[in-house]
């Protein structure tokens, strides 16, 4: 994002609200008049009853100025605007939590250049929201304004607990990146300078041994930093790094016990799923959900709000690759399956020619890949996308710790794939292979599966619970 183009977002919300400010004269009746501040702005609305009164409030409108400047509320503070205006308290309280999750973040940066990363990343998303809402037909001019006021004063508290920060003793001992490379390659140097210095003493040797062993220690753990994909995530194709690897994924940082961690989980929620190839089932569906939820859970209890977007993310991608690697494919004769024949009339056409070419009585393979050409080893896939797609989203978003929020899905689930099993064939005659069978296994599984995903997820938090207790 070039913020040398765009501007600020403060400079931003001050655009909108210029380019809205006809808008707003016309709805209060006085097209000549000057608004000196956005606050006069968003008071011009509310004096035509669009928005909520607390521009007369002079303390109020004090308390809302230092909220605008990113600064933050006494608790006496806190508490007027609660009586005030519970809307807008809970909006600040809101801020206030995002502002200390960015704290955290920037005492987990390495280098000064992080420091700049993250601090950008997070005026980015504000002015993003600025913008998306600006040329908007369907949002009202209050509510255009009071969005770009709450944006501004978010990056405004950015900017003022990054000024805070970077006055710090732990920002002033951070290296830059330059320092960082110039450092490891004058440790490398030294390990050259030792192995040819001629010298051959034996206790000279001896000693330069040891150094050559500490040096070599000291350049396996200086920093590295890995830049890879979310696939990673399930891919997994660097593994057993140390804690001097930092990964960089898709542009957001991850210390490597950080990505060690949320591995191990994604591992786990792939073992649930069936191997790539297979064709997929509703219950797949729901099963992939499942583990999607299972990051998801697990990165927002233990990640930054950007590291579990690109968790799931990474997540996410093996999904739609599972479903893309199906050997029938989503495309079917009915409104809920997809079939495909796995022996081919090509293949067993080839089979006979070199059958006939070998000697001796093949009359009983020949009669065995009849019958296997006449039912063409049909293989069968959910073709239903807005189906699959709705059970797998249902299964990722459900509070899997929620007893009642389960059962209540099991049962959305039963209502859901019971056309799609019937039109397969199953009913309510038979044992196993009835229809009450089939969605009692289903039920069974996913039962298994929450169990295992809370058993992991509570692991993962040192605690132990029986959810079915």
């Amino acid at each position: 994002m070039d913020f040398s183009t765009i501007g600020s977002v403060s400079q931003f919300a001050k655009g909108v609200a210029l380019r809205t400010q006809w808008e707003i004269k016309k709805q209060s009746g006085d097209v000549t008049g000057h608004f000196r501040s956005l606050n006069d702005l968003l008071g011009a609305v509310n004096d035509t009853n669009v928005g909520k009164d607390h521009t007369n409030d002079d303390k109020l409108s004090e308390i809302m100025q230092k909220v605008y400047s990113g600064r933050k509320l006494s608790g006496e503070e806190l508490e007027y605007l609660q009586a005030k205006s519970p809307e807008l308290y809970q909006k600040v309280r809101d801020m206030e939590q995002e502002h200390k999750a960015y704290e955290n973040e920037l005492k987990k940066c390495k280098t000064k250049e992080d420091v700049q990363r993250v601090k950008m990343s997070h005026i980015g998303k504000s002015l993003e929201t600025v913008k998306s809402v600006e040329n908007n037909p369907n949002i009202t001019t209050e509510k255009k304004l009071e969005t770009a006021q709450l944006e501004n004063a978010r990056a405004n508290g950015i900017e003022v607990r990054t000024a805070a920060f970077v006055r710090s003793a732990a920002y002033k001992s951070l290296p830059t990146e330059a320092e960082q490379a110039e450092e490891r390659q004058k440790r490398i140097q030294e390990i050259k300078d030792r192995f040819t210095s001629g010298d051959t003493g034996s206790t000279i040797r001896e000693l330069t041994k040891e150094e050559a062993a500490r040096r070599r220690e000291e350049l396996m753990n200086a920093p590295v930093t890995l830049s890879v994909s979310a696939d990673e995530i399930t891919g997994n194709r660097v593994a057993d790094t140390h804690e001097n690897v930092t990964y960089d994924v898709e542009g957001v940082r991850f210390s490597n016990s950080e990505m060690s961690g949320l591995k191990e989980i994604a591992k786990s929620a792939v073992s649930m799923l069936p191997t790539m190839g297979s064709d997929l089932d509703y219950s797949a569906y729901a099963s992939m959900g499942l583990a999607v939820n299972m990051v998801r859970t697990y990165a927002g209890e233990h990640l930054t709000e950007e590291q579990a977007s690109v968790a799931v993310k990474g997540m996410e991608s093996y999904m739609d690759r599972l479903v893309s690697a199906q050997h029938t494919g989503q495309d079917g004769p009915t409104a809920y399956y997809a079939a495909g024949r796995t022996v081919t009339d090509a293949a067993v056409d080839a089979f006979r020619r070199k059958l006939a070419e070998l000697p001796g009585d093949h009359s009983t393979l020949l009669k065995n890949l009849s019958i296997a050409q006449a039912t063409g080893g049909l293989g069968a896939s959910a073709a239903n996308k807005e189906l699959s797609g709705s059970i797998r989203d249902d299964f990722a978003k459900v509070d899997l710790r929620d007893k009642s929020s389960v059962k209540a899905l099991l049962d959305t689930y039963r209502g859901k794939v019971t056309p799609a099993y019937r039109e397969w064939g199953l009913d309510d005659q038979g044992q196993d292979t009835s229809l009450a069978g089939k969605l009692s296994n289903d039920a069974g599984l996913f039962s298994d599966q929450i169990a295992g995903i809370l058993s992991l997820l509570d692991k993962a938090n040192g605690i132990t619970v029986d959810f079915y207790a």
